[in-house]
C-alpha cells in the first residue's frame, strides 16, 4: 500500500507512462533498501516516465556503476549504500536514496550533491510550523523522490533560453533509458561555458553518458546559504 502523502503527489505529477516492470527480486529489494512504499509504487506503476519523458524512474540495480562512480567509497555516500532511482531529461538532477540519509540529489552537470540530512540548507527566513505533524520515516520521506517542480527536466542554454520543448521538436520525444545529452560533455567545457546550447545536445542512452559525465571530475556536497551554493566538501 502507499503511503498517503506519496500516492497524493503522485496523482499530482501528471501522465506516468509505464515502460517496464520489476521482477520480484527487485520488488523484495526496493523494500528491504528504500520503503514498502517504493516497493509497492515500482510493482504496481513501474519504471517508467513522467510527464512526457521530463523525468523518468529507472531500475537501481541496473545503474549501479554509475552510483560507484559518484559516491565512490565515501565515508557518508557509499555506493553500497546509495541507490539511483530516477533523473531527469538532461541530468540536472538526478535522485538516489541512501538507506542512511534517505533521498540524494545530484546535479550531473554541476558536479553537485545536496543531502538534508548531512547539510540542509540555510534560509534567510523562519521556517513556517506546519498545522499537522508527520511523523519522519523511510516510508513518510520515500515521497521525496518524486518530482515536485514544475521545471522539472527543463535546462537552460548558456544565454538562460529554455531547452526541454526546443529539444524535443529537433531530436524527438525521448524513449524509456535515453536523455538529452550535451556532446562535448559540460564536464569537458565547463557548465557556463558557451557549450551549453540545444546544438551540442543529441539523444543519448542515459547510462552511458552518466557514467561518462561521471568519470571527468569529482562531485561536491553542496547546501544552499541564503540563496547562495555554499561548497562543504568534495565526495569520496
Amino acid at each position: 500500500m502507499l503511503e498517503r502523502n506519496f500516492e497524493k503527489r503522485l496523482n499530482r505529477i501528471g501522465d506516468y507512462t509505464p515502460a517496464q516492470f520489476p521482477s520480484q527480486g527487485q520488488v523484495a529489494e526496493g523494500c528491504e533498501r528504500v520503503s514498502n512504499t517504493y516497493a509497492e509504487f515500482i510493482k504496481t506503476r513501474g519504471y517508467g516516465l513522467v510527464r512526457g519523458g521530463r523525468y523518468q524512474f529507472c531500475p537501481a540495480d541496473q545503474y549501479r556503476s554509475l552510483a560507484a562512480l559518484i559516491f565512490k567509497a565515501d565515508t557518508d555516500f557509499s555506493h553500497t549504500d546509495a541507490r539511483i532511482l530516477g533523473f531527469d531529461a538532461f541530468g540536472m538532477e538526478l535522485i538516489a536514496w541512501s538507506e542512511r540519509h534517505n533521498s540524494i540529489t545530484v546535479n550531473l552537470l554541476k558536479y553537485q550533491i545536496e543531502c538534508f540530512d548531512l547539510a540542509a540548507p540555510v534560509l534567510n527566513y523562519p521556517m513556517p510550523t506546519p498545522k499537522k505533524t508527520v511523523p519522519l520515516n523511510r516510508e513518510t520521506r520515500t515521497r521525496t523522490i518524486l518530482p515536485t517542480d514544475e521545471d522539472t527536466g527543463e535546462c537552460w542554454d548558456w544565454q538562460e533560453n529554455r531547452m526541454y520543448e526546443a529539444a524535443v521538436r529537433k531530436l524527438g520525444q525521448l524513449e524509456f533509458g535515453e536523455v538529452y545529452g550535451f556532446v562535448p560533455s559540460l564536464g569537458l567545457t565547463g557548465y557556463n561555458s558557451r557549450s551549453r546550447t540545444l546544438d551540442n545536445v543529441q539523444r543519448v542512452k542515459a547510462l552511458e553518458h552518466f557514467c561518462l559525465i561521471a568519470q571527468l571530475k569529482p562531485f561536491h556536497l553542496v547546501r544552499s546559504n541564503m540563496g547562495r551554493t555554499e561548497t562543504i566538501r568534495e565526495i569520496g
